[in-house]
């Protein structure tokens, strides 16, 4: 007789105990503990399931919710930090900026299709290009447009900055700066 197996036992994220794997101390068949540890082996592959796809969906929506909500632009920039930037702009010239469009946007991994894909990256692009255009007006250099992502990076000078501030199309817009990796 082999010795008592003590509950192998986790709590989920509703605090509920599962019970992963149990070998009863019991004299019970060998088919009815093989059967006992396929039932629960089904429970962990649900649970797994339904964990996994919370948190692939969670990040999904928390962003979507960011930018405005699924299949809607993203709100106008906040004038938090535009301000000071745009002062900043004018005292140097012109600074490095990043700016967020205001496209629908969700991570490729999480889109059902190529298709879908590719439909995102021409959004993106056709955001990009008509952006770009409206800025030509402006003086702006240094632009790297990003293909996966709706940002643009550039270089601009303090009208182009107010022009991007009141833009419906801009979502964001953030100081392009270096940062030192931590350790």
């Amino acid at each position: 007789m082999s010795e008592p197996h003590q509950p192998l036992v986790f709590r989920d994220p509703t605090t509920r105990v599962v019970e992963l794997c149990s070998a009863s101390s019991d004299n019970s068949s060998p088919a009815s503990h093989s059967m006992k540890n396929e039932m629960r082996l089904q429970q962990l592959r649900k649970f797994t399931l339904v964990l996994g796809l919370v948190t692939l969906v969670f990040p999904s929506v928390l962003f979507a919710q960011e930018a405005g909500g699924e299949g809607q632009p993203a709100p106008q920039v906040a004038a938090r930090n535009i301000e000071s930037l745009i002062t900043r702009a004018q005292d140097e010239g012109s600074i490095h900026i990043i700016v967020g469009l205001g496209v629908s946007f969700v991570p490729e991994g999480k889109l059902a299709s190529r298709k879908a894909v590719r439909s995102q990256r021409r959004a993106i692009a056709r955001a990009q290009k008509a952006l770009l255009k409206e800025l030509s007006r402006y003086h702006v250099t240094s632009v790297k447009k990003f293909q996966f992502t709706p940002f643009i990076a550039m270089q601009v000078d303090a009208a182009a900055l107010r022009f991007l501030r009141d833009s419906s199309q801009v979502a964001s817009i953030e100081e392009d700066s270096q940062v030192s990796p931590t350790n």
